[in-house]
């Protein structure tokens, strides 16, 4: 009663309290009641501990009712934000405990709360109370939330702790104080919070284990492995997936994922089974040969648990010989290196602290020698790993040579490399060649010339794949002997190296068809390396005043034609030997050869050629007649092809001035040339006209000039004509012709947009403003306004165009012209 007088303040609240007397059941009226104290508690009229007064008797009236005890709680939660959580489950105790089975809804909003607040002891008494009272078949949906949690918080959390706890030096360190009796600072197993949480989450697992479905058995299993509980894993691992049979039936254990044997394995390493671990790492082996290296690391780990370092010092040396990647000999490496550096810190800690000991400091001594042979030997146990992925690769072998020091280790590498590698398994053009040549300089700078003659000679047995082999160990030969001053050898090497056989042609078709392949030894014949390595070292001998000029060229030419004959030679070679030619005086042989080259190679090339022997035959004061029909003959092989041949134009355009000066003849031969050469080439279309209009300004005078021009500006491509057609107005203006230049530029004003056409339409301006009145400054803004609207459309492609308007030439010189036709609105006539 004292209570309701402190509460009830007003006519409602007692209306309200009437109505609750005579139907206590009600819910509605309590819910409006509540509702109406809630609201006005937000305004300030009623406090936190009144409504809860309400609310005590609203549950008290439905205390099995599931609905009335979740707004209670919530309530709470969000009334009281600062309350000790655990008097908040107190409440969900005490709500589920009254509605019993109908408390799913409160069920999980209490786990779920738990699990927010992360606090396991809570989680796990708000697990057990809802698993005790919801049905059987509601029990899922509690499991869901906690596995979500598990999976997504616990286990991820426990991984964290364990990669910052101690890197694999500093485990395998733990291990061997233990081995060595030293003083191991470590924390009690059962006080680490981390080991508390792995027990925590791992007795949770099991218990869903019991209940899961089958397909989710091994899902649970990888969870618990990541638990690091090993007795439960070990324990729920061969309850469930093994069944007790002792890896007897290997295709079950071939059907559980190869991380989840790992997870048993490592089981069974902690707990240090070394019996029923030997004997899964022997399963595993048979299974998952291609993942060997990591088995074999944790029977590693084994050996040194059980202080067997004999064992494992072996056991590590074999599994280096056979890795076969260079990730495994990695991991390998860096654990032996790891043990090594363990072992070591640890007996000369112990020595440190209880004084000399023979037998540690024996074992002290072998594994320091043994650490610092691993630092030694790494490169070249590595380079062992990529041989026995490719025992082929040449570039291996030859980095192997480079970590040997005395000539005795090179020369047996390379005696290994040359007896293992297949020639024709080689991929790389010149390798091998390459090989057997720097294994010859080996003995040659150590001046055993015959042990490295007899190598190159053996080399040159071998079935190289690829001529560039074969040329590399020539070469190197020849050049060692050229260095010695040994020419006779040299020539006597060239020559042999070259000798064409009879059927040299057919040897080639031969060796060009894959289905009658012939060595490449026998068409050596045909490198273009050492044909012009000859031709060069018999170019050097006549500067030796004892060698005959006439003789020389006789042998250069036996040498080019040869070259001619196999078709090895370049179009350089070609004009060197015209050169030659010409050099001793034969000119005519020279011209030959120009044609023989010009026949010899496609279009792109003759130009060049063409481009030297219309050179030479101008040097060489042919008559006229010959020069200029070399010239046609230039251009109607060259421009047809669509070859840029104005350097051939101007060299012929300077020839003709050369005989009779600037004529029309000499300048109508330029405006053939511009207009004869592909659209391709517009930059050297534009030089021809330029120097055709300037040669007729300049010798013949402006008016003569202007047809030119009509021309020009018709011709080229619009994006070009501005300039054109500017110059142009120049020229009628610069003789008086203003009203003539005038329309010029409206001409020109048409087939460019305004935005693009700056040079004309200033130009114009000027010539308005210097020539015209206010009237013909005004049409020209219109114009140059109207043009602006019409021609938005400015594409690469339109301004490339010629002409979609028709200029009309003039017909006399005279200011008095003819209007425009009515006929054609587009045509200005420009009528002079």
């Amino acid at each position: 009663m004292e209570e309701i007088n402190k509460y009830v303040k007003d006519d409602e609240d007692i209306a309200y309290e009437y109505e609750l007397q005579k139907s206590p059941d009600d819910i509605q009226a309590w819910v409006h009641y509540l509702d109406r104290w809630k609201e006005q508690n937000k305004n300030g009229q009623k406090s936190n501990e009144g409504v809860l007064w309400l609310f005590r008797r609203y549950v008290n009236q439905f205390i099995n009712n599931v609905d009335v005890w979740f707004v209670f709680i919530t309530w709470m939660c969000d009334s009281y934000p600062r309350m000790n959580y655990m008097d908040i489950s107190t409440l969900y105790n005490e709500g589920i405990e009254n509605c019993g089975i109908k408390s799913e809804k409160l069920c999980l909003k209490y786990l779920k709360f738990a699990i927010e607040k992360n606090d396991l002891a809570l989680i796990r008494q708000a697990f057990d109370i809802s698993l005790s009272s919801l049905s059987k078949n509601l029990h899922y949906k509690l499991w869901e939330q906690l596995l979500i949690y598990i999976r997504d918080t616990v286990i991820p959390l426990i991984k964290t702790a364990d990669q910052g706890e101690k890197s694999q030096a500093d485990q395998f360190s733990d291990l061997i104080r233990n081995i060595l009796k030293v003083d191991n600072e470590t924390s009690n197993t059962d006080e680490d919070p981390t080991y508390r949480v792995n027990i925590w989450v791992s007795a949770f697992l099991e218990r869903y284990l019991i209940v899961c479905p089958k397909d989710e058995v091994v899902d649970t299993l990888l969870l618990l492995g990541g638990t690091n509980d090993t007795n439960r894993i070990k324990t729920l691992f061969e309850k469930y997936l093994l069944k007790g049979n002792d890896f007897k039936n290997k295709s079950e254990v071939k059907d559980i994922p190869y991380s989840l044997n790992i997870v048993y394995l490592n089981a069974l390493y902690e707990l240090n089974e070394s019996s029923r671990c030997q004997k899964f790492i022997d399963v595993l082996n048979e299974l998952y040969s291609f993942n060997h290296t990591p088995l074999a690391l944790i029977t590693g780990k084994y050996f040194m648990k059980n202080g067997k370092f004999d064992e494992l010092e072996s056991h590590l040396d074999q599994l280096l010989i056979n890795t076969t990647t260079v990730d495994d000999f990695g991991k390998v490496s860096k654990f032996h290196t790891d043990f090594e550096v363990a072992l070591i810190e640890c007996c000369l800690k112990v020595i440190d602290d209880s004084g000399e000991q023979e037998e540690l400091s024996k074992l002290l001594e072998v594994h320091l020698a043994k650490l610092g042979n691993l630092t030694k030997h790494h490169d070249i146990q590595l380079n062992d790993l990529y041989l026995r992925k490719n025992p082929n690769n040449v570039r291996t072998w030859s980095e192997r040579v480079n970590l040997k020091k005395s000539l005795k280790q090179k020369s047996d590498v390379y005696t290994n490399g040359i007896l293992t590698v297949d020639p024709l398994k080689v991929k790389e053009p010149g390798a091998l060649g390459k090989f057997w040549s720097n294994y010859a300089q080996l003995y040659w700078r150590n001046n055993d010339l015959d042990s490295a003659r007899e190598i190159f000679e053996k080399a040159l047995n071998v079935p190289f794949p690829y001529m560039k082999d074969l040329e590399i160990i020539w070469m190197t030969w020849i050049e060692n002997e050229l260095r010695i001053n040994n020419v006779d050898r040299v020539f006597t090497l060239l020559r042999e190296a070259l000798k064409i056989p009879e059927n040299a042609i057919a040897l080639l078709e031969q060796y060009e068809n894959p289905q009658n392949k012939v060595p490449t030894k026998f068409i050596m014949f045909h490198s273009l390396k050492l044909w012009v390595f000859y031709l060069d070292l018999i170019e050097s001998r006549r500067f030796d005043v004892d060698f005959k000029g006439s003789e020389s060229y006789r042998e250069n030419v036996e040498i080019y034609e040869n070259m001619i004959r196999l078709n090895v030679i370049t179009p350089l070679l070609y004009v060197t030997y015209a050169k030659l030619a010409r050099k001793f005086d034969d000119i005519r042989k020279s011209f030959q050869i120009y044609n023989r080259a010009i026949s010899s190679f496609p279009p792109e090339i003759k130009f060049d050629i063409w481009l030297l022997y219309l050179k030479d035959a101008l040097k060489s004061r042919l008559p006229v007649e010959q020069i200029r029909d070399l010239f046609n003959e230039a251009l109607s092989q060259l421009v047809p092809h669509d070859i840029d041949c104005i350097s051939i134009y101007l060299l012929n355009n300077e020839y003709e001035e050369g005989l009779s000066g600037v004529t029309e003849v000499t300048i109508s031969k330029l405006i053939k040339s511009a207009k004869e050469l592909s659209g391709k080439y517009i930059e050297s279309k534009l030089k021809l006209w330029d120097l055709a209009l300037e040669k007729t300004k300049s010798h013949f005078g402006l008016e003569m000039a202007r047809p030119l021009y009509e021309d020009c500006i018709t011709i080229i491509p619009r994006d070009k004509s501005p300039e054109y057609i500017v110059s142009f107005a120049k020229l009628e203006a610069t003789v008086g012709e203003i009203v003539r230049a005038r329309e010029i530029l409206q001409y020109g004003a048409q087939l460019v947009p305004p935005v693009r056409n700056e040079l004309l339409w200033n130009y114009w301006e000027q010539l308005e403003i210097s020539n015209g009145d206010k009237e013909r400054y005004k049409d020209m803004l219109k114009l140059k306004k109207k043009l602006e609207e019409e021609m938005k459309v400015d594409t690469e492609e339109v301004s490339q165009e010629t002409g979609n308007i028709e200029f009309v030439a003039a017909k006399k010189i005279d200011i008095r012209r003819s209007a425009p036709r009515e006929s054609n609105p587009n045509e200005i006539d420009l009528d002079l």
